[in-house]
């Protein structure tokens, strides 16, 4: 585009000016005829430079220049769900977790939401979701767990350029495969969480998957897509009927600047970077550090056990290990005896005493425990 003078040869014979007054109005009040044609042609003389008195920059501008690059984005969303009685049940969200998420004041009310219902609800907005399961835009509807997988493409500055001109660009004759993965714990403030607490169980079996694509969310407001943007909103404008009124009167009948919530979706609708998918789900069971006493020093035998050598690691409960209750004194010695007393030379019934093994300290030669040594 340039700013420049009108040319002479348009002012000098162009038929707006020899027929009209727009150039010059008060000659049509002095002549007529011939004499006022031939006047209103000689205004190519008298003309003087608009751009000059202004200070417009004469300098040749490109409109309509090709951007470098345009990323656009599509998601594909799996939402779960089971059948109960022949009909589909999906898996509901805490409201009040939603609504804490979406602006709403339940501080103290309830556990704040997880990561993965926060990444679901960030991403709505990104995405426009089916009304019956929009929840972020349609407040009235009930909350489900929905998993949204994004992907993304760029164009570069030849794809866009055959794009504008109606050509299909050259990416459009290759493929390449992506993935995207979405991983949380199956808490009552996670994704499914809240439902299967609902239900009254750690998780439900059964679990079926409704899959679809979602696309990027365009701009709908046709101010925000011109020059000026929000400025440009404060404008008052005229109506039909010669009424003024503010673009931002909610009270107008006229132009209110009210953003619908659905529209033609512009150009996201028109075009598809996702055109197959491959959905996998599993669940992995982990134990949890609530199991495991931290405390618990493994170097040390565990309470009841005892080792078997100084060598070996393996450990016999002490309880097993016990010798016998006939065992604990020599056969044949009567405990309510006294052991000087009579004849007390019956001390060794046969072979009821046992010796420590010297080799290995803590066990008799026969490998029962020395009672004795492990009391010391």
């Amino acid at each position: 585009m340039e700013i420049n003078n009108i040319p002479q040869n348009w002012l000098q014979h162009h038929g707006w000016v020899r027929t009209t007054d727009i150039y010059q109005p008060s000659l049509s009040s002095v002549l007529t005829g011939s004499a006022l044609e031939h006047q209103r042609m000689q205004i190519a003389d008298d003309m003087k430079s608009l751009t000059d008195l202004v200070g417009f920059d004469s300098t040749p501008a490109k409109l309509g220049k090709v951007r470098e690059s345009l990323t656009v984005q599509e998601a594909v969303v799996a939402i779960p769900f089971i059948e109960k009685s022949g009909e589909k049940v999906f898996f509901a969200l805490n409201e009040l977790q939603v609504g804490q998420v979406l602006g709403d004041n339940f501080a103290g009310q309830v556990e704040p939401a997880g990561a993965s219902i926060m990444e679901q609800i960030s991403l709505m907005r990104t995405f426009i979701i089916p009304p019956t399961f929009d929840f972020v835009t349609n407040r009235d509807v009930t909350p489900v767990a929905m998993y949204i997988f994004p992907f993304s493409y760029t164009f570069d500055q030849d794809d866009l350029a055959h794009i504008w001109q109606n050509v299909a660009p050259p990416c459009s004759k290759t493929f390449s495969l992506a993935e995207a993965s979405i991983q949380h714990d199956l808490l009552i403030n996670e994704l499914m969480g809240y439902a299967n607490d609902e239900e009254g169980e750690s998780f439900q079996d059964r679990v079926q998957w409704m899959v679809f694509k979602a696309k990027q969310r365009g701009k709908i407001n046709y101010y925000e897509t011109i020059a000026g943007g929000d400025s440009i909103q404060d404008a008052t404008l005229t109506d039909a009927y010669g009424n003024t009124y503010s673009i931002n009167d909610n009270d107008a009948d006229f132009g209110q600047n009210t953003d619908p919530n659905y529209g033609y979706n512009w150009p996201y609708d028109f075009f598809s970077i996702v055109e197959a998918a491959q959905v996998e789900s599993e669940v992995e069971f982990v134990p949890t550090m609530s199991l495991v006493d931290n405390n618990k020093n493994f170097d040390e035998p565990m309470e009841g056990e005892i080792p078997l050598n100084d060598d070996d690691e393996t450990v016999q409960d002490a309880e097993e290990a016990a010798p016998p209750d006939d065992l604990g004194q020599p056969a044949g010695l009567d405990s309510d005896e006294d052991d000087d007393g009579g004849n007390g030379g019956g001390g060794a019934a046969g072979g009821g005493a046992r010796t420590p093994d010297p080799d290995n300290p803590g066990f008799n030669t026969d490998g029962t425990p020395d009672l004795a040594y492990q009391s010391m």
